[in-house]
């Protein structure tokens, strides 16, 4: 990597337990520096394809990260880049919050479909920047019935490891 982040580097992979890596650093041309060097666990969360998309199940916060994703769907009610996606079936028939505010920093767009044809044709609700740069999504589901979640930037320039949140309003 060079200049991800201004003039610095950064990098991303797959890492496997119990084995060693060995990370190369230097400066551009000549230069010299010293400087700090940050790991960071990022957890994945999401699918990169609609016909991939992660199953997770009942309520509570998912991780997600965006940063390997491209895009894979259909146009939805903002610019949407770097998306991913995840699978849920209803548990029951009520009013369910699906929610990013509060969960990222990322001007993010998300889209909830019906069912799990690819591409999505049954929009339940799509949000961009109803609570700041992030959004919500109250829909009525019915219980049984399978979603198709999709999170995504609204710029295709940035992306984020975050999570979101949605629960019963039971």
């Amino acid at each position: 990597s060079d200049d991800a982040c201004s003039l610095q580097s950064s990098i991303q992979f797959s890492a496997v337990m119990g084995n060693q890596y060995l990370l190369r650093m230097g400066g551009f041309g000549t230069s010299t520096g010293t400087g700090n060097i940050e790991v960071v666990q990022v957890l994945s969360g999401g699918a990169n394809n609609c016909a991939d998309a992660q199953l997770i199940s009942g309520t509570g916060s998912f991780p997600w990260n965006n940063a390997p994703m491209t895009n894979d769907g259909p146009a939805a009610c903002a610019s949407l880049n770097k998306d991913l996606w995840f699978k849920w079936t209803a548990p029951s028939t009520d009013n369910y919050s699906f929610s990013l505010c509060g969960q990222t920093t990322l001007d993010s767009v998300m889209v909830v479909y019906e069912g799990t044809t690819c591409p999505p044709t049954v929009t339940v609700g799509c949000v961009d920047d109803s609570c700041g740069l992030q959004g919500e999504i109250l829909a009525a589901v019915t219980g049984g019935t399978t979603y198709l979640i999709r999170i995504g930037s609204f710029s295709s320039s940035f992306f984020v490891f975050a999570e979101w949140y949605f629960g019963s309003d039971a």
